[in-house]
């Protein structure tokens, strides 16, 4: 449990670092992609940020196992529809932003590849995350938006007692 919580606050001092090391987009709010990279459009993710004040952790009422347990899922439908499109995503480790509508549509997606991940290049990345938001809904619905920064990594390792306990179908 302590493991996730450390994840979870280094995911979120990456990103807010990370966020703070690029330059702006000429100051200007402009639209947001679906998917884009985080960094490249900082005044219009920095607004986006702030209309999303409701964490995956806080939908899930505060209980970490179900809300890692709806992460790592959506993560295995990620593999899952990377191999139906025969998408290498073998060796991809990211740092991902991901917007939920209240009914559990992406959004927006915003990433980024750690230095210790193969290479992909941007355009497949982003076409295959674009790709993928057009046919996974998370399995979570409230009333409101909310917002997951986390850490991916794929082959995903989810031994079948997790598998149980947190709940994931097969």
């Amino acid at each position: 449990m302590k493991k996730i919580v450390l994840a979870i606050l280094l995911s979120l001092i990456f990103i807010a670092n990370l966020a703070a090391q690029e330059p702006e987009t000429a100051g200007k709010i402009v639209e947001l992609p679906k998917v884009f990279e985080i960094g490249e459009f900082e005044t219009s993710y920095n607004q986006l940020s702030s209309e999303y004040q409701t964490l995956l952790l806080d939908a899930c009422d505060d209980n970490m196992d179900m809300a890692y347990g709806k992460w790592v899922s959506m993560l295995r439908e990620m593999e899952l529809f990377a191999d139906q499109v025969s998408f290498d995503l073998k060796g991809g480790k990211f740092w991902l932003n991901v917007f939920f509508t209240s009914d559990g549509t992406i959004e927006y997606i915003g990433y980024s590849l750690k230095p210790i991940s193969k290479k992909i290049e941007k355009n497949e990345i982003e076409d295959f995350l674009a790709a993928f938001t057009e046919n996974f809904q998370f399995p979570l619905h409230i009333s409101k938006k909310f917002v997951h920064y986390g850490s991916a990594a794929f082959p995903t390792m989810i031994v079948p007692i997790l598998i149980e306990e947190i709940g994931i179908a097969d």
